[in-house]
C-alpha cells in the first residue's frame, strides 16, 4: 500500500532532527536576500571578549528566536539546545538571551543611527538582481519606487535622504 496525502508512515532515520526544521525556509530567504553578507558589512559592535559570539549570529538567532515562539528575550532559551537548528543556520550554537543583551547594550546613538543607516541604504537602495529576490507583500512596489526615487534624488544633489514609503 502507498503512502497517499491522508496517510503516512514511520520509518527510522538516522538523521538528526529538530521541531523548528521548518525554519530551513528562513535560511533560504535569508540568503536569498543577502541578509548575512550585508550584516557582515555593517558596522556592528565586536564581541566584548576573545570567547564572545559573532555579532551576525546573534542578529540571525534574534530574528529566528520569535518563530520558534519566544516573545521576550528570556524566552530564547527555546531553542538553545537545538544543534539541528544550528547546523541548518552555520551558527557555532545557539545562544541564550544574556548573550543577544548584551550585544544591544554595545549601541549606543552614534553607533544605532550608522548601523540604521546601513541597514536601510541595504534593503532600499538594493541593486537590480536582488529587486526579484526581495519580495514584500503589499509594501515591495512601494519600496522600489521609493528605492528608484531616492535613487534619482542622490544622483541630482550631494546629500541622501533616506527614502519614504506611503502605505
Amino acid at each position: 500500500m502507498s503512502a497517499t496525502a491522508t496517510e503516512s508512515s514511520l520509518h527510522f532515520s538516522g538523521k538528526a532532527v529538530s521541531a523548528w526544521g521548518g525554519l530551513a525556509l528562513m535560511r533560504r530567504m535569508l540568503n536569498a536576500i543577502g541578509f548575512r553578507a550585508a550584516a557582515q558589512r555593517c558596522s556592528l559592535p565586536p564581541p566584548g571578549s576573545n570567547r564572545g559570539f559573532a555579532p551576525v549570529m546573534l542578529i540571525e538567532q534574534f530574528l529566528v528566536s520569535p518563530w520558534c515562539g519566544a516573545n521576550r528575550f528570556s524566552q530564547f532559551k527555546i531553542n538553545r539546545h537545538d544543534r539541528v537548528l544550528a547546523r541548518v543556520f552555520g551558527w557555532t550554537k545557539c545562544v541564550g538571551h544574556r548573550a543577544v543583551v548584551r550585544l544591544f547594550e554595545r549601541f549606543d546613538l552614534a553607533t544605532s543611527s550608522r548601523v540604521q543607516q546601513e541597514i536601510y541604504g541595504w534593503f532600499f537602495l538594493c541593486d537590480r538582481r536582488n529587486e526579484s529576490a526581495l519580495k514584500l507583500p503589499n509594501l515591495s512596489g512601494a519600496c522600489i519606487a521609493a528605492a528608484r526615487t531616492a535613487r534619482t534624488e542622490s544622483k541630482n544633489s550631494n546629500t541622501i535622504s533616506p527614502p519614504t514609503v506611503s502605505i
